[in-house]
């Protein structure tokens, strides 16, 4: 199976689940499954974009200052959009809870008129 990245350009597989990428100008070997080729690749993009972010912004910092920076940044970014998606859960879970009252209130008055 030939996997391509964002840009069109060939992935290396060095064996059926092993994945060549290259982060922040260093090579790593991955392994992954076939269905999470396309998902890893553009996760290496992202994280490869960032850390480059962070070089511009903080300018030449060690390698490990500028990926701890970014692991930094990430999980803030994870951590607001947990927080995101739980809010809106639990809304989510008030209004059905609204709705299931609703339905069981003119459940009810139905039940008393047909009697």
């Amino acid at each position: 199976m030939q996997a391509f990245d964002l840009y069109g350009e060939k992935l290396i597989m060095t064996s059926s689940n092993t994945l060549s990428l290259k982060i922040f100008g260093k090579d790593y070997q991955v392994k992954c499954t076939s269905e999470n080729i396309q998902d890893l690749q553009q996760a290496a993009h992202y994280l490869d974009e960032k850390m480059r972010e962070i070089q511009e912004l903080h300018g030449s910092r060690s390698n490990e200052n500028i990926a701890v920076m970014t692991a930094l940044n990430l999980s803030h970014e994870l951590f607001l959009a947990k927080k995101q998606e739980d809010k809106y859960i639990h809304n989510m879970s008030q209004r059905i809870q609204l709705l299931q009252e609703k339905i069981e209130a003119a459940l009810v008055e139905s039940t008393v008129d047909a009697a």
